[in-house]
Formats: C-alpha cells, sequence, structure tokens
C-alpha cells in the first residue's frame, strides 16, 4: 500500500481517495469509539487488527475492482476523517453506497456530501444500474442522508446479520433528478 492513494472524486469540500498506510491511526481510533461504531454491523467497536484488516481489505479493492470504498478527507485539511463508496452486500447481488464519518465530522453535511459522489461515480463512470444503502432503523442521521440524496424508502431486509432499513435509487431516477 503507497503512502499517497489516488484521488477517486472531488466535491466543494471534499475528497474521496484510495486507503493509504497513513490512514490506519485514525481508523483504529474510528473503530475504538463506540458512539461512532454503534450502527455498523451488529455494532460495537472493533479491535485494532479489524482496523488493519479493513485498510487493507479496501485498499486492495480501490486496485482490483471497479469501485471500493474509498477515504474521505476534508480538502483544506487532509488526513482520514471517515469512509464512504461502494460496495457489494455480502450474499445480496446488489451494490451499496456505504459511508462513515468521525464523531468530529458529524452534522457538518460531510457524509451526504461524500456519497453524492460516490453516486456519481456509480451511475456516471461505473455505469450501475441501481444502488441501495442500508441502515439500522435507529439511525435516523444516516437514514437522513438517504432522503438527502433522493433515495427512496424500499421497506428492510436481513443484512450485515440484522435488519435494516433499505433505500435504492435507480441510474434513471438519479439523471432524471440531474435535468431539474
Amino acid at each position: 500500500m503507497s503512502e499517497s492513494a489516488p484521488v477517486v472524486a472531488e466535491t466543494e469540500r471534499l475528497r474521496l481517495r484510495g486507503f493509504a498506510a497513513q490512514d490506519l491511526a485514525a481508523l483504529v481510533r474510528i473503530f475504538g469509539d463506540p458512539e461512532v461504531m454503534r450502527y455498523i454491523g451488529l455494532g460495537g467497536t472493533r479491535a485494532p487488527e479489524a482496523a488493519r484488516r479493513t485498510l487493507e481489505r479496501c485498499a486492495a479493492d480501490a486496485r482490483t475492482e471497479p469501485f471500493a470504498i474509498w477515504s474521505v478527507e476534508r480538502r483544506e485539511a487532509p488526513g482520514f476523517i471517515g469512509w464512504c463508496g461502494l460496495a457489494h452486500v455480502p450474499d445480496d447481488e446488489r451494490i451499496e453506497v456505504a459511508y462513515l464519518i468521525d464523531k468530529p465530522y458529524w452534522g457538518r453535511g460531510y457524509a451526504t456530501e461524500a456519497a453524492r459522489a460516490a453516486l456519481s461515480f456509480a451511475f456516471e463512470r461505473a455505469n450501475l444500474d441501481e444502488i441501495i444503502a442500508l441502515a439500522r432503523a435507529p439511525n435516523v442521521a444516516s437514514i437522513n442522508v438517504m432522503r438527502k440524496l433522493g433515495m427512496r424508502d424500499a421497506g428492510t431486509g436481513f443484512f450485515y446479520g440484522g435488519e435494516a432499513v433499505i433505500h435504492t435509487l435507480s441510474a434513471a431516477e438519479y439523471f432524471a433528478a440531474r435535468e431539474r
């Protein structure tokens, strides 16, 4: 894994790039924060080794797959503040947009901004037909991000070991919204 990773997308305030070695310390800290990790998977903190494996997997995916989960950093002050990107949903054929922002950066619209860039990548560069987003029902902030992205409620399902709310957005809906 290189020290610098290629930039995948830029927004007004953010940069999405491949994971790099310098992201590990921040990812270990985030994985150890029970409040940030409360709704990730089945919830709960994760060991530093899990952070290392996640970073390595995401970095490898960015090199070998047409899309991945990418590191999110602020353009004004580079440094890992979370992740966002596209991933295959385990035991499912669909692709999800996933996002996680560190607690000091909550409430600033960064998750929505990063996820919007990931959706743009999905539909404009990867030519995907549909993207879903998943959240645990109590995670109102994540569900609000989905709504701000123009995703529509598609019910619930069992993902990542528990029940999740599903939202979806098709390429046709994405492009129609851009024309308005």
